[in-house]
């Protein structure tokens, strides 16, 4: 495994975006502990991490096609 002097300038900017944003995401929980049977119960708003969901999906997708792409496009040379 790397250590962080090692890895590139590019994964360390991606490492800090990502970072950034889990940190600055707004959720929003109700969430009590009950000592008697040491159980959490409440509830957690998960909207705003569903559209980070579709966003990853996109840009994985967007990724994928394009390197098929040029690997098409290398074989035909």
């Amino acid at each position: 495994m790397k250590t962080l002097v090692q890895m590139s300038k590019k994964a360390k900017a991606l490492g800090v975006v990502g970072g950034t944003v889990l940190a600055s995401t707004v959720s929003q929980a109700a969430v009590t502990y009950d000592e008697a049977t040491n159980k959490l119960t409440g509830q957690i708003d998960m909207g705003p991490f569903y559209s980070g969901v579709g966003i990853a999906f996109t840009v994985i997708g967007a990724v994928l096609a394009v390197t098929l792409a040029i690997s098409i496009v290398k074989k035909g040379k």
